[in-house]
């Protein structure tokens, strides 16, 4: 039952880590 969790919950955390990049890398 883990890996169903792991599957649904890899590409929220990527997500997050996509906006957290662009928030960083924000023009300055």
């Amino acid at each position: 039952q883990m890996w169903i969790w792991f599957i649904l919950g890899w590409p929220a955390f990527l997500s997050v880590i996509g906006i957290f990049w662009l928030m960083v890398r924000k023009p300055v």
